[in-house]
C-alpha cells in the first residue's frame, strides 16, 4: 500500500476524500442516543488513514454524511420535538425523519459530534458537506409530503431556506474550525434546487455564508437542456454539457463579489 500512495502523490494528486457517517463515527452529550456503538474503533481507523496519507504529502478530507432515521428512533422517543421533516427517496422506503435542523439540542449534537471527529483525527485537512438534497441532512434537504411553507417540518416551515441552510453549514464549519483554524471546510450545494427554488444558483445562500465556508460546486451541472424543452436541466455530469454552466457562472460571480474563489467539482 505504501508504494501505491507514493505513486499517487508523485502523480500530482494532493489529497483524497472519504465518506464518513457522522453518527457511526462520533460521540456527543446533547443527544447520546445518536452515539455510534463502535465509534472509538472507527475513528481510530480514520486517524490511522490520515497518518498514512500524510506520510506521502496527501491531504485527507472527510465528507460528512448524516441520514434520516426511523420515526421510532430512541433520539425521537426521548424528545419528539427533535423529529424534523419526513424523508423518503424511494418507493416503499420506511417512513423516516431527519433531525430538526433548527432544534437547539440537534444543533448542539452535530457540533459536538464534529468536534469529536476532528479532534480525534488531527491529521485531517478538513471537511466536505453536501448541503443540497442529500448528504449533511437538514429540514430543507428534500422535505416529503404535502405541506405549507418551505418544509414539512412544522418548526422549519416558516424559515427562509437560503438563510436556514447557510446558518446550518456556518455552525458546522465553526465546529470544525474549533479543532484547528487551518482546517478547510467546503460546502457543496449538490441538488440544492430542492430548497433554493427559482434561485437555482443559490446566490442568496452564498451571500449568507461565513468566511469559514468555501464553496465547491458542479462545473457542468444546472443549465437547461435546449433540446428537450422547458423544465429539463443538465444533471449529474451530462456529456452534452461541457461547462461552465450558467449556474456555475452565477455562483462564481456571487463569490467574486465577496472577494472569494469557487472550487469546481468535475467528474
Amino acid at each position: 500500500r505504501e508504494p501505491y500512495l507514493s505513486m499517487v502523490s508523485h502523480s500530482g494528486v494532493s489529497g483524497v476524500h472519504v465518506w464518513v457517517d457522522l453518527w457511526a463515527n462520533s460521540r456527543n452529550q446533547a443527544i447520546p442516543e445518536l452515539n455510534g456503538a463502535d465509534a472509538d474503533k472507527r475513528i481510530q481507523r480514520l486517524s490511522d488513514e490520515a497518518e498514512a496519507l500524510a506520510r506521502h504529502g496527501l491531504d485527507f478530507y472527510l465528507c460528512i454524511m448524516t441520514s434520516a432515521i426511523p420515526s421510532d428512533h430512541p433520539a425521537f422517543l426521548a424528545d419528539p420535538a427533535r423529529r424534523g421533516a419526513p424523508y423518503r427517496d424511494s418507493v416503499g422506503m420506511e417512513r423516516q425523519h431527519v433531525l430538526c435542523s433548527s432544534h437547539e439540542a440537534v444543533r448542539a449534537a452535530h457540533e459536538q459530534a464534529l468536534e469529536y471527529v476532528f479532534r480525534n483525527v488531527p491529521k485531517a485537512a478538513g471537511a466536505l458537506f453536501i448541503v443540497g438534497g442529500e448528504g449533511y441532512m437538514h429540514c430543507h434537504s428534500r422535505p416529503y409530503g404535502r405541506f405549507e411553507g418551505t418544509s414539512s417540518c412544522p418548526r422549519c416551515a416558516v424559515l427562509d431556506p437560503s438563510t436556514a441552510v447557510a446558518e446550518w453549514i456556518n455552525h458546522a464549519a465553526a465546529a470544525v474550525k474549533r479543532t484547528g483554524d487551518r482546517k478547510i471546510v467546503f460546502a457543496w450545494p449538490y441538488s440544492a434546487f430542492t430548497w433554493s427554488g427559482k434561485d437555482r444558483a443559490q446566490v442568496r445562500w452564498i451571500e449568507r455564508l461565513s468566511d469559514d465556508v468555501r464553496v465547491l460546486s458542479n462545473f457542468d451541472t444546472g443549465s437547461p437542456d435546449p433540446q428537450n424543452g422547458a423544465g429539463v436541466y443538465f444533471y449529474d455530469y451530462n456529456i452534452k454539457s461541457v461547462g461552465p454552466t450558467e449556474t456555475f457562472r452565477q455562483q462564481t460571480a456571487a463569490l467574486a463579489r465577496r472577494g472569494r474563489k469557487i472550487f469546481a467539482k468535475v467528474e
